[in-house]
């Protein structure tokens, strides 16, 4: 688990042990046991999304490729398996390095 400050971003990792295969099905089982709603994105390399935030609590969790999240000035590249929480309100922006498919969770 990578923390990105007192209230920024946690960063953990897909344990296939734990939570079986990295796929959309054991990722989208994972975070809905824990209360989130979920919805899968494609995006193509070099999308960004300018500077936002949410109300609610979010994760974006990677299943496959390269996707940058600058949250607080603090910047994280996430790879498959990664799931990044965001606080509520916190500013964030991103980019896609590479094609990336992620799950968006929010509760």
């Amino acid at each position: 688990m990578l923390k990105l400050g007192k209230k920024m971003g946690v960063v953990e990792k897909w344990d296939s042990a734990k939570d079986g295969a990295l796929d959309e099905a054991n990722m989208t089982k994972k975070l809905t046991a824990m209360g989130y709603k979920c919805q899968k994105f494609d995006y193509p390399a070099g999308k960004t999304f300018a500077e936002h935030s949410h109300r609610e609590e979010n994760r974006d969790c990677v299943l496959s490729g390269t996707f940058e999240v600058t949250i607080e000035g603090k910047t994280v590249k996430l790879g498959a398996g990664d799931m990044l929480l965001i606080p509520s309100n916190a500013k964030h922006s991103c980019k896609c390095d590479t094609a990336v498919v992620l799950i968006d969770a929010q509760k």
